[in-house]
């Protein structure tokens, strides 16, 4: 029996309710790839050597729904979508099969509303995955995977717009600004068939907060509204806790405006500053990652995210001091890497992605692939001595 040595890191699926999938738009996330997917987790199960598989967050979408459709409250109303049955059940057989792990870590996208549900989040996971391991947080909607030189998460923690926030709401909703956005965007997509443009959204942002624009929120959000046909408009939010039947794109402008000054008591706040985490919703992880986790002080070697969709490998080489030295990875060790799993989402970059981790002769490997083919994106790979 071949010995389990690989673990398998993929994020951000984004699965809608029924009605992201009905006229006069389609406005879900996660739909072409299904079957890949699927496809995907039954070749996972069948594989001899794969010890864990994990998820990074963003396996259900609560986010993706137009301003003017009442919230989705609870994973049951995505769960019970059959067009994701082959999904669903593939995930069941990895978590019973004993042989392997299936781990999940918490996204944005799925997180715990408030407080209270936390607990609540686990015990779905827990019993309709029966045998997952669900690695989050107890006190808050985040989860950090550790493993030997391992970390890994979402990400969602060091960016702006989508960490948890807990100061801009009231009656201890989670909900950050990113959500908004978020329904904004499918309002747009359900009424017309065209994005609002999310990344032209965050990049507005950074380029308002370097002009040193104090109101730089508060005008990129309502620029936004606009362009999406919503300006006078409002979001019906029953059932989200803290808020009542609906809310006006004004008030939820109003109430987000500080969110730059308020990141000092952000759950990312201890190495990575305001500007970083808003130019982590544009630039990537990359730079939160080595400041959080790889300096000289910290225990892990390789970090993996996800929440960009975008895949990606930086990696730092161990350099002899030899000035015409030129690394080769897979001959010269990394002192660290940083690799982002992508997306499944239908309009990923790089299609659909995954991170593989492997040990083998003292050594770790690492690299990013892509399915079907299961070959090494841009040559992303690389491997650190253990």
């Amino acid at each position: 029996m071949a010995e389990r040595t690989r673990r398998i890191f993929i994020s951000d699926i984004h699965m809608g309710d029924q009605r992201s999938f009905v006229s006069p738009n389609s406005y879900v996330w996660f739909r072409d790839n299904v079957a890949l997917l699927a496809g995907f987790l039954n070749a996972m199960l069948q594989t001899p050597d794969v010890r864990e598989v994990i998820i990074l967050g963003d396996l259900f979408d609560q986010w993706i729904v137009p301003a003017d459709f009442t919230p989705i409250t609870k994973l049951e109303a995505i769960c019970s979508n059959p067009v994701y049955d082959p999904v669903i059940q593939g995930l069941k057989a990895l978590a019973a099969s004993g042989d392997i792990t299936l781990t999940y870590v918490p996204g944005n996208h799925d997180m715990s509303l408030e407080p209270a549900a936390i607990k609540d989040t686990r015990q779905f996971f827990e019993d309709f995955f029966r045998g997952i391991n669900f690695c989050g947080e107890k006190t808050g909607p985040l989860g950090t995977y550790k493993s030997g030189v391992i970390a890994a998460e979402h990400g969602n923690r060091y960016c702006l717009f989508n960490a948890p926030d807990l100061e801009s709401n009231s009656g201890g909703c989670f909900l950050p600004l990113g959500y908004f956005i978020s329904r904004l965007d499918a309002y747009k997509v359900c009424r017309t068939g065209l994005p609002c443009g999310v990344f032209d959204v965050f990049a507005g942002f950074v380029r308002e907060y370097l002009k040193g624009n104090t109101n730089f929120v508060e005008d990129v959000f309502l620029a936004t509204a606009r362009e999406c046909g919503l300006l006078d408009g409002a979001f019906q939010v029953a059932g989200l806790p803290g808020y009542g039947d609906e809310i006006s794109v004004a008030l939820i402008a109003s109430r987000f405006m500080r969110i730059a000054t308020n990141w000092a008591k952000a759950p990312g706040r201890e190495k990575v500053d305001a500007l970083m985490a808003l130019e982590a919703e544009e630039l990537g992880l990359f730079a939160a990652a080595r400041a959080v986790y790889l300096h000289d002080a910290a225990q892990a070697r390789v970090v993996v995210f996800g929440h960009t969709h975008t895949a990606e490998m930086q990696r730092a080489f161990e350099n002899p001091g030899n000035p015409n030295y030129i690394a080769d990875p897979d001959t010269t060790p990394c002192r660290t890497i940083y690799a982002n799993s992508g997306a499944w989402v239908d309009s990923a970059r790089y299609g659909c992605t995954y991170v593989e981790t492997r040990e083998e002769n003292n050594r770790l490997r690492v690299s990013v692939k892509g399915y079907p083919e299961n070959v090494i994106i841009n040559g992303w790979r690389g491997f650190l001595e253990i």
